[in-house]
């Protein structure tokens, strides 16, 4: 496993590749580079994303299941921030929506309530595709290093590398 205390840039190939498996299409298998994990064909010695050859870093056959926390902590994160964002807004415009209603006559009303509330649904989606996925991409990388200092310090006290607990 790579012993660096940074969590390891994920590359592309790395971010389909885990995707594609998570959602059960690929199987843990595969060659993979030993440093930064990322799939490399077998018709190649050299990783694409950070240069290493094979012959310097033992390629692997399976990803470590603690990249794949990593993973899974930062998309669920990333999620979080997004779908927070997106009824955030949404709740917003109901309320303004409701509160259109007790203003105005009743044919106003349901214009009124089904433009505020149109508007509002566009709005929240428009929001958490721009704020929420700037804010979730931060609090996804935040989520994968308290998950690798995790998986790091784990790692140190089973191998004894003088942790103490």
């Amino acid at each position: 496993m790579n012993s660096s205390d940074q969590v390891p840039e994920f590359s592309p190939r790395l971010d389909a590749f885990l995707e594609e498996m998570l959602h059960g299409q690929l199987p843990n298998t595969g060659r993979f580079c030993g440093q930064c994990y990322t799939p490399i064909a077998s018709s190649r010695d050299t990783c694409s994303h950070c240069g290493r050859s094979t012959s310097e870093v033992a390629p692997l056959e399976h990803l470590p299941l603690s990249i794949i926390d990593v993973y899974i902590a930062r998309r669920r994160r990333e999620g979080l921030a997004v779908r927070l964002t997106f009824y955030t807004v949404l709740l917003i415009g109901i309320i303004v929506s409701a509160l259109v209603i007790g203003f105005l006559p009743f044919w106003w009303n349901v214009v009124a309530f089904t433009f505020a509330l149109g508007a509002s649904y566009l709005l929240s989606g428009n929001l958490a595709n721009t704020v929420g996925d700037s804010v979730g991409y931060r609090w996804g990388q935040r989520a994968a290093e308290r998950k690798w200092q995790q998986i790091l310090l784990e790692e140190r006290r089973q191998s004894g590398q003088g942790v103490q607990g």
